[in-house]
């Protein structure tokens, strides 16, 4: 397959040269390890890690709230949301 397509990628320096050290160890590159990330993407339909999310009980409840709509507060600005939270 011809790589004819690039992607930039913004991330902090020193995440970068932890990333740049561990890749070097197993003898890849960026370019190798993101083009394994998203040739597992395609080949299983999902990411290579499990994103969990467990909410407790009362946050589940407002993620179902919010969802339906209901107890839903719109502020004009950020001032008056804060202002309403106390």
């Amino acid at each position: 397959m011809i790589a004819d397509s690039t992607i930039q990628v913004r991330m902090p320096q020193n995440k970068k040269n932890k990333v740049n050290s561990i890749l070097k160890k197993e003898g890849q590159s960026f370019s190798s390890a993101i083009n394994l990330f998203f040739s597992y993407i395609i080949e299983e339909g999902k990411l290579p890690v499990k994103l969990d999310y467990n909410p407790n009980a009362e946050t589940a409840s407002v993620i179902r709230e919010g969802r339906k709509g209901v107890n839903i507060e719109e502020f004009k600005n950020a001032d008056d949301m804060f202002k309403s939270l106390g």
